[in-house]
């Protein structure tokens, strides 16, 4: 089954952006630190003056497996250890819901990037305000599907990209594809717990994870170029 992905790796961002940009942002930046015991950079994707598209770097200094073990703990980003929490009690929810509330103009989180030690999990907007919503529950899963993520736990993968979608295709044409760092009105919360594109240092390709199947499926990762 073919997927999409359109370069994760976004376009460098235009410029990270300063304190007096946005009312509250070094608070908000302060707080993510925190949150993730981490440093955090945070660039504006968007040309436009009438909105803030952020993307949040978050640099860890320990790996995937240590982040996981102290998510479980609730020692790190303080978030519920089931995926069923009211997604405004997320402390990540509020953080941004407070930074909203101090402008009058719309800011989006359109990508999180947490930096561990050996492995880069990068996560995309795929409907308005769907990070903040379900950040909790992102982790929360990459936490409980850790050993399927890196192959019974025989590789860690250096880079997970969520989510990727699947081409919808009949018996002769493509019909319009998802892609997923793109908003789309018919998009859900479930999507991000479908396919995850999974890169590997043995893999020469990116490889796909299945929630449903638990593991990592056969299939082709089309990378898009503009």
């Amino acid at each position: 089954m073919p997927f999409n992905l359109e370069n994760f790796k976004n376009q460098p961002p235009i410029v990270v952006i300063k304190d007096e940009d946005i009312c509250g942002l070094s608070l908000f930046k302060k707080r993510l630190e925190q949150l993730f015991f981490s440093d955090v950079i945070i660039r504006n994707s968007s040309c436009e003056t009438q909105i803030a598209k952020l993307i949040i770097e978050v640099s860890c200094n320990f790996n995937l497996w240590q982040g996981m073990s102290h998510l479980k703990s609730g020692i790190w980003a303080q978030f519920s250890r089931t995926s069923d929490r009211p997604v405004n009690t997320s402390e990540f929810y509020n953080l941004v819901t407070q930074l909203q509330d101090q402008n009058d103009f719309p800011i989006e989180v359109e990508e999180v990037s947490i930096i561990f030690e050996n492995c880069n999990v990068i996560i995309n907007q795929i409907y308005d305000c769907s990070i903040p919503e379900q950040l909790d529950s992102i982790l929360t899963e990459l936490a409980n599907h850790y050993s399927g993520l890196t192959k019974e736990l025989q590789e860690v993968p250096y880079e997970i990209f969520i989510p990727v979608f699947e081409e919808q295709t009949n018996t002769d044409v493509f019909s319009e594809t998802l892609l997923p760092n793109v908003l789309n009105d018919t998009n859900r919360n479930i999507d991000y717990f479908n396919y995850w594109g999974l890169y590997f240092n043995s893999d020469n390709d990116a490889t796909i994870y299945d929630f449903n199947e638990k593991g990592i499926t056969s299939g082709e990762l089309n990378m898009l170029i503009d």
